[in-house]
């Protein structure tokens, strides 16, 4: 329970960063737990609860130049981006992204964030180069959900306070 009430709180903080900054931002709007339930279950994964937690608030969306994946609609085979399900899926078919790793953003240059959901490293954040062959890297040890979507909060802050 402990966990739970973390991401919330860390939701919460999310939130209202995003309210005083008054930063442009999109999201598509909160998903039941049985959508999720489902997505999970079409990827063969159990999403770390702080993503699962940022799917029932938000859906998918992001801030200025920081989009997050997710479920944007009811529809989990619904093609493209940002619908985490359908994405992940086809990187799984065309790329070989390992089954443990759920796409969460755009890293830029062919490059992805993803999610280890691996039961023993479930919620650190990766970064996965489509182009090389080592393929996933961490991008510092021990980073989660939480953190990547603090740091990615701030950079978009900071992007926006030098314009």
């Amino acid at each position: 329970m402990i966990e739970v009430k973390m991401a919330i709180d860390f939701l919460e903080e999310f939130q209202k960063k995003i309210e005083i900054s008054g930063i442009d931002n999109f999201f598509s709007g909160g998903k039941s737990r049985e959508l999720i339930s489902a997505a999970e279950e079409v990827l063969g994964n159990k999403f770390p609860e702080s993503y699962r937690r940022f799917l029932e608030r938000y859906g998918s969306g992001g801030v200025f130049g920081m989009e997050i994946y997710g479920i944007p609609n009811d529809d989990l085979n619904a093609k493209g981006i940002p619908n985490t399900v359908w994405l992940t899926r086809i990187a799984r078919e065309e790329i070989g992204l390992k089954d443990d790793l759920v796409i969460v953003g755009d890293a830029g240059l062919g490059d992805y964030y993803v999610l280890n959901c691996n039961q023993e490293k479930s919620g650190e954040l990766l970064l996965w180069n489509t182009r090389s062959q080592q393929g996933v890297k961490d991008l510092a040890s021990g980073t989660n959900f939480e953190e990547f979507l603090n740091i990615k909060l701030n950079e978009a802050i900071e992007s926006l306070e030098e314009e």
